[in-house]
């Protein structure tokens, strides 16, 4: 994530990690408090650092910029992707070869044409871009076809 913000000149990045804040435009910040859009000043930084190290933050005279490490669940998901041969799968002998994910995704729609992308991510306890990177690779794979728009149904081609 990139902030085209800065630190100000004589503010320290201490200051920044500990929360002081110094709002460019006062007046908003004063009409988001009167609003209750935001709690106080300066209380998210503490917070953040509570789940991300300090390492996350680049600092530059022009920008800010925080790179977030992927979670515990995200490098799960993806450990078993590539352990079920990974989103693509392969062409064996001129079979085409579907992951474990990619079975359960075929099986869900059979049973229901109209299935949802969420409602798929749901079933399988999956998120939906995981879910869209799966459909997106049977399509691919001329193994299924979707016929309509957001209101149309799913073929699965065999």
């Amino acid at each position: 994530m990139t902030s085209a913000g800065y630190i100000h000149p004589g503010e320290e990045r201490e200051d920044f990690f500990a929360g002081y804040s110094s709002p460019r435009n006062k007046t908003l910040m004063r009409v988001f408090k009167d609003l209750d859009m935001v709690e106080y000043l300066g209380s998210g930084m503490p917070r953040i650092l509570k789940a991300y190290s300090r390492d996350a933050y680049i600092f530059s005279s022009r920008f800010i910029r925080t790179v977030f490490p992927k979670d515990q669940e995200a490098l799960a998901m993806e450990k078993e992707e590539i352990a079920e041969g990974g989103a693509i799968g392969s062409v064996i002998g001129g079979a085409i070869e579907l992951t474990n994910r990619q079975r359960e995704i075929l099986e869900l729609i059979k049973s229901d044409s109209k299935i949802s992308y969420r409602a798929i991510a749901s079933t399988l306890g999956i998120n939906e871009s995981a879910v869209q990177k799966q459909l997106d690779t049977l399509k691919g794979k001329g193994v299924l076809k979707r016929v309509g728009g957001t209101r149309g149904h799913w073929e699965v081609l065999e």
